[in-house]
């Protein structure tokens, strides 16, 4: 299984994101939060699932979540 890291830039847009979330319903918040981690955890054992958004950076890799992009480098 490829290793999982989260960038400070990244933590803090999930924390935005969340509190957004969080805002509008803790249920939601929640929601959010648990399918990050559950999305984050299943791209660690299948790392070719997203689409290649290459045209912004070589090897960029994403797949959406509740209308954000979670990106991540192709390694």
């Amino acid at each position: 299984m490829n290793r999982l890291v989260i960038t400070l830039e990244a933590s803090r847009d999930l924390s935005a994101i969340s509190d957004y979330f969080l805002e509008q319903s803790i249920d939601a918040g929640d929601r959010f939060v648990e399918a990050f981690g559950k999305k984050c955890q299943y791209l660690a054992q299948f790392p070719y699932l997203g689409r290649s958004y290459a045209q912004f950076a070589p090897g960029l890799r994403g797949v959406s979540l509740m209308g954000y992009i979670i990106f991540y480098p192709n390694c």
